[in-house]
């Protein structure tokens, strides 16, 4: 049953919370086997009857979250409160996922851990062997208290320890076979590789990861053995995992760039993940986590604490304010560095992170985590993809940012690097055609760019035409498809581009990583803005790609009206979070764009065909007559010949691409070649009659109009051809349905996890 009446009323909010947030799985916490001990306090020791004690150890036994919520007290803060962090790495835990946990100070997650282990070692487990690492001897000694503490605190019929078990540097619980052990850190790279050698325990909890001395070492000269006892743990039945808990590090030092990049290479947690099995779930950490970890991260504000708490904190930490940003904000950062964008930039950036608000799996494998409710939003934008693409064999990372071009809003970002670059192509031809279907890619031309290009455009030709090419100056020309980056473009982009996106947009920007990355950024020696050595930019320089695009793409009109970009910029920041205002004012703006641009299109038409058309018969008849003089057309017989290989049909992707987007230069010319051919098969050459001639310039005038207003109104068909095909929204639907359509009801998919 579900233990609605509940005295621990944080519990209570956790499951009110997911259930508005649409998670289906949301109150497993509150789940009570023993019906008959819904309105029994198993702390009022006084009041409790032998057969109620009895009731409440079995329930122990068989239900952690019964331990959390209603038994485990801490000495110093009281009953265990439940927020979104504890709960996720506690079902992480308790369903033995490896887990990397960081929260700001004071919000229990250290004390969480040690509450999970205290139920392992006196009533969830057996015959298991427990290690604690830390940074110090003084920190482990904490922790081991603390597992003291939480266990001195139960009532004495729960304290079933004896004078036999051990309770020093070792915690022994000889009932249940279960041990607990403190490990100090290595003083060398070479002692802890020793040290932490063939270390057999089922339970690993690090402390402070990105503080440990020689961490690398300690943590690879331990892994092997522990995946070796947790296969046999699997197969047995029993708890077994590593937790890894820390506040955020330093990134020039060797253990906080290890720590920084371990958990980069982590699968970041979403709330979405309570919905799928946990086989589900092992496989989305095995497709999309290079260490088999999940990365768990909340700010103070989602776990409901107040600015108060943040007051609190800063008067506590003496307004320091490295060690705010580290140990309140989380934020990753280097020693005694000036941030090249400053200090409060950075705090602006901080308060503006958000969860995702869904996350989508793409192909069953590419996590998309969206920043915009996917039955809201307005999918028909022709939204910019920014693109980085690495060779995806697991060290850096091939990331895509889809950004609003009308308000500079991050939509949803993608990160992988363990896939081959011809599945990441699939998926994002997918992501162009099935979700934002209007969407423009500006992706970087490097090796694997090229390679991604070439493989979209062989899945889908269409497709061609929503790839951004910078424009040759000289022959007003797409060259190629991508966008290459030099020492000086790079310059631009960390220096011009970053600036203006950060100024006007740091309250959009929404992802972690993206924000993590500007935070880290250093300014080099000779003076250069960059990533530090061994960390990674991959999901910010996709971002920057997207908004060099809009600032500066020299032939952004063939893609995108200019007069939208940023047209809903001062309305934003007018009407923050009232979407339905949002979309009515821009339907109106972007109506009244496209009335003014169709007046302009209409006006600039007739001057260009005017100009172009009105050449007058003895003209045409000259210019022929050269072309005659030249030795280009030999007589009248080969006339026709001679003129059907005047190149008249190219194949070139280049200009495949301006066919496709009705640029008219080359078709107007195959289109004069094409009248000359008429006049030169008939054999009079000199004998144009005007009236004929009038009847041409005025069929080419009519179609060049109309050829011109089919292809600036090219979205408008787009637009009627998804209406044609299952909307995003539903594509996610029948995807989500696929995978529910196992579970007969909430409560039979609780047990499914819980069993």
């Amino acid at each position: 049953m579900i233990h609605y009446n509940t005295t621990n009323y944080s519990f209570l909010k956790v499951h009110i919370f997911l259930k508005k947030k649409g998670v289906k799985n949301n109150a497993f916490f509150l789940e009570l086997y023993d019906e008959t001990l819904q309105d029994v306090n198993p702390l009022d020791e006084e009041n409790l009857t032998d057969e109620q004690k009895q009731r409440i150890i079995v329930e122990l036994s068989r239900n952690p979250w019964y331990f959390l919520r209603e038994v485990c007290v801490f000495p110093d803060s009281g009953r265990y409160e439940a927020h979104l962090g504890n709960i996720a790495f506690s079902y992480c835990a308790l369903n033995n996922i490896n887990h990397y946990v960081i929260l700001p100070r004071q919000t229990g997650k250290t004390a969480g851990e040690m509450a999970i282990m205290v139920w392992l070692i006196y009533f969830g487990s057996s015959n298991a062997s427990m290690m604690l690492y830390a940074q110090s001897d003084d920190k482990l000694d904490d922790n081991m208290g603390r597992i003291k503490a939480i266990r001195d605190k139960l009532p004495s019929y729960l304290r079933l320890n004896t004078a036999k078990d051990k309770n020093g540097e070792v915690i022994t619980f000889r009932a249940l076979g279960n041990t607990v052990s403190r490990m100090a850190p290595g003083k060398s790279e070479e002692i802890a590789n020793q040290k932490f050698r063939g270390r057999s325990n089922v339970i690993n909890n690090y402390d402070e990861f990105a503080f440990i001395p020689h961490i690398k070492q300690q943590y690879q000269s331990s892994v092997l053995a522990y995946m070796e006892v947790a296969r046999k743990a699997e197969r047995d039945g029993r708890p077994h995992y590593i937790a890894i808990t820390t506040t955020a590090g330093y990134l020039n030092t060797k253990e906080g760039v290890y720590a920084y990049n371990f958990l980069q290479n982590c699968l970041p947690w979403s709330e979405d993940l309570y919905d799928v099995t946990i086989d589900e779930l092992r496989e989305q950490i095995r497709n999309n986590a290079k260490n088999d970890y999940v990365f768990i991260e909340y700010q103070y504000w989602d776990l409901g604490k107040s600015d108060d708490y943040f007051q609190q904190q800063c008067k506590a930490l003496e307004y320091d304010q490295d060690a705010i940003d580290r140990e309140v904000l989380c934020k990753w950062k280097a020693v005694s560095t000036v941030h090249p964008l400053g200090q409060q930039v950075l705090s602006l950036l901080d308060k503006n992170k958000r969860s995702p608000i869904h996350t989508v799996v793409l192909n069953k494998i590419f996590r998309m985590k969206m920043y915009k409710d996917p039955e809201t939003l307005d999918w028909s934008i022709p939204y910019i993809i920014g693109g980085d693409c690495a060779n995806n064999v697991g060290s850096d990372y091939s990331a895509l940012v889809i950004v609003d071009p009308y308000t500079y809003e991050v939509v949803a970002t993608i990160r992988t690097n363990m896939f081959s670059t011809m599945l990441f192509a699939g998926m994002l031809a997918d992501l162009m055609t099935k979700y934002f279907y209007r969407s423009i890619l500006v992706l970087e031309r490097n090796l694997n760019g090229a390679t991604i290009i070439d493989r979209l455009i062989q899945i889908n030709f269409s497709l061609a035409g929503r790839i951004y090419g910078p424009m040759d100056e000289k022959t007003k020309q797409i060259k190629e498809f991508g966008i290459n980056t030099n020492e000086q473009s790079r310059k631009m982009v960390y220096g011009q581009v970053l600036k203006i996106a950060v100024d006007d947009s740091y309250d959009r920007i929404y992802d972690r990583v993206i924000i993590d990355e500007i935070s880290a950024l250093i300014v080099t020696r000779n003076g250069r803005i960059d990533h530090p050595v061994g960390g990674h930019d991959d999901l910010l320089i996709s971002y920057l790609f997207a908004r060099w695009f809009l600032l500066f793409g020299n032939n952004k009109d063939r893609y995108i009206n200019p007069l939208t970009i940023g047209c809903m910029v001062q309305e934003f920041d007018k009407n923050k979070g009232d979407e339905n205002k949002m979309r009515s004012i821009m339907n109106e703006k972007l109506s009244d764009i496209s009335e003014e641009a169709k007046r302009k299109r209409k006006e600039n038409n007739k001057s260009i065909v005017d100009t172009e058309v009105t050449i007058s018969g003895t003209e045409r008849i000259k210019r022929q007559k050269a072309l005659l003089e030249r030795g280009d057309l030999k007589d009248n017989s080969n006339l026709g010949g001679g003129i059907a290989n005047l190149n008249r049909v190219k194949t070139t992707a280049n200009d495949v691409f301006n066919s496709m987007y009705g640029m008219m230069d080359g078709r107007y010319d195959a289109d004069m070649e094409e009248q000359m051919e008429r006049q030169a098969d008939g054999g009079k050459l000199y004998t144009l009659d005007p009236d004929e001639m009038k009847k041409e310039e005025d069929s080419l005038y009519d179609e060049k109009v109309q050829m011109n207003d089919y292809n600036r109104n090219m979205h408008d068909d787009l637009d009627v051809k998804a209406k044609e095909m299952q909307t995003p929204v539903q594509f996610m639907r029948t995807q989500q349905s696929q995978m529910d359509n196992n579970l007969n009801d909430e409560m039979n998919y609780f047990f499914s996890h819980l069993r």
